[in-house]
């Protein structure tokens, strides 16, 4: 399972280095350098509560390589237009890319926003048909079951769509696609 996961770490690894060395081509020489890019994403990014392991302690959740010579790779940040606040005064090589994936984070968060709704529609008849009605201990426990792992769907797809707002947001996008697109 660790030679899987390393080769995967591997390979993710080169498509990144991949996509940086193409940035200025894809960018232009505008999108400097970021302190983003120098910070992993950590567990504490995420609004979800501390998972623990079966000891009862907090999960580990490591940044750099086991040998401690990088940031693994699932964790780097990408230097992407909306890494940086985008204004009308930006230059047009920055504003054609963040046009671009404004366009993107929209359709993302219309994704995000679908699979909210089905979640929670799932989760109303679940509640409605298998913890109303059961006589049953089991079929009411295997219902409450079923309504936490929707709740982790819902958080999941709640946190897409927050990220997704907020780079709308730094993409400098207008005034009626954020009130179309508020905040949860």
């Amino acid at each position: 399972a660790q030679l899987k996961l390393h080769r995967k770490r591997q390979r993710l690894q080169g498509q990144l280095d991949t996509f940086t060395s193409r940035r200025q081509s894809l960018f232009g020489s505008e999108l400097e350098d970021s302190p983003l890019q120098a910070q992993p994403v950590t567990v504490e990014d995420w609004e979800e509560p501390e998972e623990e392991d079966d000891d009862g302690e907090p999960e580990n959740h490591p940044t750099v390589d086991p040998d401690g010579s990088a940031i693994l790779p699932e964790l780097q940040v990408l230097l992407l237009p909306s890494s940086q606040k985008i204004t009308p005064n930006s230059p047009q090589s920055l504003q054609d890319p963040a046009s671009q994936q404004l366009q993107l984070e929209i359709g993302q968060a219309n994704d995000a926003l679908h699979k909210l709704r089905l979640a929670i529609g799932h989760k109303s008849f679940i509640f409605r048909h298998r913890l109303r009605r059961p006589n049953n201990y089991a079929k009411r426990n295997r219902g409450y079951d079923d309504i936490h792992s929707l709740d982790s769907t819902v958080s999941f797809n709640a946190d897409i769509y927050r990220a997704c707002r907020r780079a709308m947001e730094s993409l400098g996008a207008d005034q009626t696609i954020l009130s179309k697109y508020q905040e949860l």
